[in-house]
């Protein structure tokens, strides 16, 4: 073996290392979006007992979970917020859970002062207490929300260890701007 053809072999194995340095993260970076993407499914979590749900009156509450970031992972952090709304003492499985995001461009929905309607403060979007979407002339002015409020899955579930009943939701995310009820991955 001569020197031309040790310093090509030398050269060729350097001319690999570097592409290994550069090439292995990147391939991980792209295995761990992937990855990222599948654990990103809907949270289910009970969020509060029957009795404690006031009838008629929507109740917003915070959703807890975890979140993560880049590097980091937060076991206890608030998600989300969602509204309940008991409709009927009668029949408790009649619990309707809405997502507190505004579906036009994602602000914070909040309740009115008359507790009758869901408004959104940025661009005067509301919906009644059923979360359907108000008409231009029942609201008075142009109502920008593409769509009613985003609803969530929600069941009335019993504890195994006390008997009492606990209001269960699904939390997902969805589309801002859409038409219809797209959820985010």
């Amino acid at each position: 073996m001569n020197r031309r053809i040790l310093l090509k072999f030398m050269s060729g194995l350097i001319a690999a290392g570097c592409g290994a340095i550069v090439g292995v993260p990147g391939l991980r970076y792209v295995i761990e979006t992937v990855r990222r993407r599948e654990e990103s499914e809907a949270a289910t979590q009970r969020l509060i007992l029957l009795k404690d749900l006031p009838v008629g009156r929507p109740t917003q509450l915070a959703f807890t979970g975890r979140r993560r970031d880049a590097w980091t992972v937060y076991e206890k952090e608030t998600i989300g917020r969602v509204w309940l709304v008991r409709e009927s003492a009668a029949e408790p499985n009649e619990v309707r859970a809405f997502t507190a995001i505004c579906p036009h461009l994602g602000c914070a929905v909040k309740l009115d002062g008359s507790g009758r309607q869901f408004i959104c403060p940025c661009h005067k979007a509301a919906w009644d207490v059923s979360g359907r979407k108000l008409s231009d002339k029942e609201l008075g002015h142009k109502n920008p929300s593409p769509r009613d409020l985003d609803v969530l899955e929600c069941s009335v579930v019993m504890d195994e260890q006390t008997g009492e009943p606990w209001v269960e939701v699904k939390y997902q995310k969805f589309q801002h701007g859409s038409t219809k009820q797209v959820p985010l991955a």
